[in-house]
Formats: C-alpha cells, sequence, structure tokens
C-alpha cells in the first residue's frame, strides 16, 4: 500500500504525474489523421487542408461572375450579388435575366380582390392563402302527425361565402409600406361612404364598396383579376381579423405618425382572416343559368338577360359589334374609290365604341 499510497498522493512531479501527458494534439492535426489514414484505405483523398485550403467564398464568386460580359444573361445576376448594399436578387430578375419564357397570364392564379369603384384600389395576396368555401341549401321541414319522417320543403340556397387566411411577409422597407397599404384598404372596404365630407365625392350615403373576387384561374371567384375585375365574382367584406404579433421584427414603412413624426412600422409577419360573400344585383341573379354553373363558370351562369333580344348582355353586344362589322364590310366593297376617309374612321369609331361596351374574354386589361 506504501508505494499505492506515494502515486495516487505524490501530487504534481509525482510518479503518477510523470505517467500522463496533459497535451492535446490540434484539432486539425487529428483531422489530417484521420483523412491520411483513409486516404492510405482508399487512396484517391487529400489531407484535410487540401480539401479546405483552397474553398472560394460567397464574395469571390459572386465577384468572379462580375466581369462576365453584358451579354452573358449572369451578369446582371452577379452584379446584384456583388452589390455590398443588397446582396440580393429576385426571382423577376432571374427571369429578366435568363429570358424566361413565362407569360404575365402566369400571374393569373393569384388570389386578389378589386374594388368596383377603382380598379386602382386593389390587394394580391403573393402568399397563397387557405381558402375556405361555403354554400347553403335552406329546407323546411314539415312532419305531418305520426309520420316516421319529415318533408323537406325548399326555401333557399344561400350566397357562397368565403374565408381567406392570408399571410403578409415583408422583407423590406417598400413591402412593409405595402403591406401597411394593403390592410387601411381593407380596413376601408368594411366602411360607408358617411358624413359631412363626403359631399364632394357624389357617393355620401353609399355602402362600402363591392369587390371584385378572383384567383386560381377561376377555381374559386372568378378568372380575370387583371381586367380590371370584369370576369370577377362580386363580393362584400362581412368581416376582418388580425393580430399584431409580438414574435417578430418589425420595419419601418416611411410613413410618418401624424402626431410625432417618427415611422410607423409594421410586423415582418402577419396572418389576417377576411370574409367575403358573394353580392350579385338582381339583373344577375334573374339571368341565373344552372347549365353554366355546373360548367364552372362562375361569370356566365349569372349574366344578365337583354329583354330586348332574349340573350345575355355580351351576347346581345357581340351580335350587334359583328352585324355592324358586316355592313361596313359590305358598304366598302360596293363604294366608289373615292369615298371619303371621313365615312371610314366613323365607321371604325363606331365599331370601337361597340367592342368597348362588350371588350372580347381574350382581350385582358393591365
Amino acid at each position: 500500500m506504501g508505494l499505492l499510497d506515494s502515486f495516487l498522493k505524490g501530487g504534481s512531479g509525482g510518479p503518477l504525474d510523470s505517467l500522463v501527458s496533459y497535451t492535446v494534439a490540434p484539432t486539425s492535426t487529428l483531422l489530417n489523421e484521420s483523412f491520411s489514414k483513409v486516404s492510405n484505405t482508399f487512396g484517391g483523398i487529400g489531407s484535410f487542408t487540401k480539401l479546405t485550403g483552397g474553398a472560394p467564398t460567397f464574395s469571390s464568386l459572386a465577384g468572379a461572375a462580375a466581369g462576365f460580359v453584358s451579354s452573358n444573361p449572369f451578369s446582371s445576376i452577379a452584379s446584384s450579388l456583388s452589390n455590398a448594399e443588397t446582396s440580393t436578387v429576385s426571382a423577376g430578375e432571374v427571369n429578366g435575366a435568363v429570358g424566361s419564357t413565362a407569360k404575365e397570364e402566369n400571374t393569373y392564379h393569384k388570389v386578389r380582390l378589386i374594388s368596383k369603384l377603382d380598379d386602382t384600389e386593389f390587394v394580391i395576396f403573393d402568399i397563397m392563402p387557405e381558402i375556405s368555401e361555403q354554400r347553403n341549401a335552406e329546407y323546411e321541414a314539415l312532419q305531418p302527425s305520426q309520420l316516421p319522417g319529415e318533408f323537406q320543403k325548399y326555401k333557399g340556397t344561400k350566397s357562397t361565402t368565403w374565408a381567406i387566411n392570408a399571410t403578409f411577409t415583408c422583407r423590406t422597407r417598400g413591402e412593409a409600406k405595402q403591406n401597411y397599404d394593403y390592410l387601411n384598404l381593407l380596413r376601408s372596404w368594411t366602411m360607408p361612404f358617411f358624413g359631412e365630407r363626403q359631399g364632394g365625392t357624389g357617393r355620401l350615403g353609399a355602402p362600402p364598396p363591392v369587390l371584385s373576387f378572383s384567383g386560381w384561374r377561376g377555381l374559386v371567384g372568378g378568372s380575370d383579376g387583371d381586367n380590371g375585375g370584369k370576369n370577377s365574382v362580386p363580393v362584400v367584406v362581412t368581416s376582418l381579423q388580425w393580430n399584431w404579433p409580438k414574435d417578430c421584427d418589425w420595419l419601418p414603412t416611411g410613413v410618418p405618425d401624424p402626431v410625432n413624426g417618427q415611422e410607423i412600422p409594421f410586423p415582418t409577419v402577419m396572418t389576417l382572416t377576411i370574409n367575403l360573400v358573394e353580392s350579385y344585383s338582381p339583373e344577375q341573379l334573374n339571368g341565373f343559368n344552372l347549365a353554366e354553373f355546373r360548367a364552372g363558370n362562375m361569370i356566365g351562369a349569372f349574366e344578365p338577360i337583354d329583354r330586348g333580344t332574349g340573350q345575355t348582355v355580351d351576347e346581345a353586344n357581340m351580335a350587334e359589334t359583328t352585324r355592324f362589322r358586316n355592313r361596313s364590310l359590305s358598304s366598302a366593297t360596293s363604294a366608289e374609290p373615292d369615298a371619303s376617309e371621313e365615312d371610314t374612321s366613323a365607321n371604325d369609331a363606331e365599331i370601337a365604341r361597340l367592342l368597348a361596351r362588350s371588350p372580347p374574354p381574350e382581350q385582358m386589361g393591365s
């Protein structure tokens, strides 16, 4: 026991201390040794320092790519990436640089709301929202005495309702300002044109505006949100709900507070729920066509009927346009060679007027 005690109690410099090495090899040395053993076993693998020492950094890659000739489609992308202030590039810039064949119509799938009073007032949901759709048919139960069941008397069908669960996100001041404007616009769509200061607008006493609703190329609402809402389902906002989050960053919007002049912030992530109900006019409801509705034509199913012709308004306008065009062509073929240009201009103006009343379905506005 004496020898063992001397080892255990010897302290620093004792016999046990002299047998223990306190030096630990550096991590790089240990990794080099590991890679060397793997290389000796399998071959073809260099040392750890050789594997990592020559790896380029992101900034060096962007700087090298910035030297592309202007004709190279990636030169503008590289310039954006090497920009010390932004170091970002958008999907639109990439599509433009590489000559993407994506058409503007590809944005029609986005869910959007457009005011029918002013088509410059709109909300486009860049992040696809979750949408629930509901329509109820109402029946009244009639149960004669002692009958083991009920007769269902049809009363009517309610208007379609939608609940949009959307998310607003922003990464820049510009996006924060846009989301701030969207939220204020949605707020205003629940309010009437009331108050003495509405006198100059010509809308005093009017209810909240009717909106055009479209998304997913007609799967919900209408199919043409970019045509001023002409082919979209008319809806009104019945409720609007959102929360001001506390677990995310807030970005300045550039809009000064009217009291202290400081910039109003907006959260980088906000969720909100918008409830809509369709709002067709009496003429549209009287023109309801179940076959069109069953085929998924939400707009054509409620096209008003022209009492004089028995056609829908669009059909009557297009027929009138065709008749006028045929008359003009017939007159042009039988006219004298020196027919006046004023007559031709008048005919063109009349055709344009008729076309403006009922634009062809394929004609898309911006």
